[in-house]
């Protein structure tokens, strides 16, 4: 027979050898209530997303740059510049689609969409679109690819493979994919061979490259077991590795490396970044907030009309201190003082 106790302000050894063996088999049943609980959760990401998650994380490690970053932006308008067309980027720092607190190597993650085209710029410049086990879509800016690659321009594909976990609501830490390898391969060189049917839109038939419908937006999709061997870089599964040992050199260099408006120790820059004496703001702007304060700057004290009076508040407010060289003129918009 039980006594009524405090239980909350005893110790383990206060209790009876009864009592012991009850809260051992309570805490055991809840535990694996738990990890039961866990295993059912809604999916937020799949192993697959896992494995790429790391393969961008050891890019920027190794001195690359992840895709939806200002620095990563700044290769990819870099390298459309040098074949002469333009390319959409991404912003993943201002993004505001983070509904779970996850991280993987201390790195809050981002489970929004992709990067459009390249997931990642290793460290030389070269721009890499990365695929984890069966993923086999590569862009919905189907145009611009097109557009890009019509011009000249490349992405290498990375396939890879490896071993990870899915990610489940109310997980908080992931562990990052281990064992991986990868196989590259030329996104020009599958079009070329593909020819321009690989920009159709329908059914696969015996095409390795094609787009398909999701909703009413066309996919470009490449069908992995299906591409020719001759045209894989790596003829079977390596190591996965950072190093560009890719054929080809590469030509372009970012944008970043000089500003399209410069004054008073405030710099913008082509691929979106912004800098107050030399620094990258910690809040970095969208491509309307920083086009905006280029184009006040640039002015030279002339006014110039905002899209919207919200666009240069927020500018204003991302430039902290900085934000008393912009003056607001009635009826006229914002003009900089230097």
């Amino acid at each position: 027979m039980f006594v009524c106790k405090d239980y909350a302000n005893l110790s383990f050894n206060s209790f009876t050898l009864c009592e012991k063996f009850f809260f051992i088999g309570y805490i055991s049943v809840r535990d694996e209530a738990l990890t039961e609980e866990v295993k059912m959760s809604k999916v937020l990401a799949s192993s697959k997303r896992v494995v790429e998650i790391t393969a961008v994380q050891q890019i920027v490690a190794d001195g690359g740059h992840a895709g939806g970053t200002s620095s990563c932006a700044g290769f990819i308008r870099g390298a459309a510049k040098s074949v002469g067309v333009s390319l959409p980027v991404t912003d993943e720092v201002c993004a505001s689609r983070r509904t779970h607190s996850i991280t993987m190597g201390g790195e809050l993650l981002n489970l929004g969409r992709g990067q459009q085209i390249f997931d990642a710029a290793l460290s030389t410049g070269r721009l890499v679109s990365i695929k984890g086990g069966d993923s086999r879509d590569i862009t919905v800016a189907v145009e611009a690819c097109r557009t890009f690659i019509e011009a000249g321009g490349d992405a290498i594909l990375y396939h890879l493979q490896g071993n990870a976990d899915t990610i489940r609501e109310g997980q908080t830490t992931i562990a990052p994919a281990t064992d991986l390898t990868m196989r590259r391969i030329s996104l020009a060189a599958i079009i070329e061979a593909q020819g321009p049917d690989a920009w159709e839109v329908g059914d696969r038939g015996d095409r390795f490259a094609f787009c398909r419908l999701d909703g009413d937006r066309p996919r470009l999709r490449v069908h992995w077991a299906s591409v020719p061997a001759r045209l894989w870089i790596d003829a079977t599964a390596i190591p996965f590795h950072t190093s560009d040992d890719l054929p080809g050199s590469v030509t372009w260099e970012t944008v970043n490396a000089a500003p399209i408006a410069d004054c008073s120790g405030v710099a913008v820059y082509d691929s979106g970044m912004v800098t107050v004496e030399g620094v990258e703001l910690a809040k970095p702007m969208r491509a309307g907030e920083a086009n905006l304060l280029a184009a006040i700057i640039n002015a030279k004290g002339e006014a110039v009309q905002a899209p919207n009076r919200q666009t240069a508040k927020v500018v204003k407010q991302k430039l902290g201190d900085a934000s008393a060289r912009i003056e607001t003129v009635r009826g006229k918009g914002y003009r900089w003082v230097a």
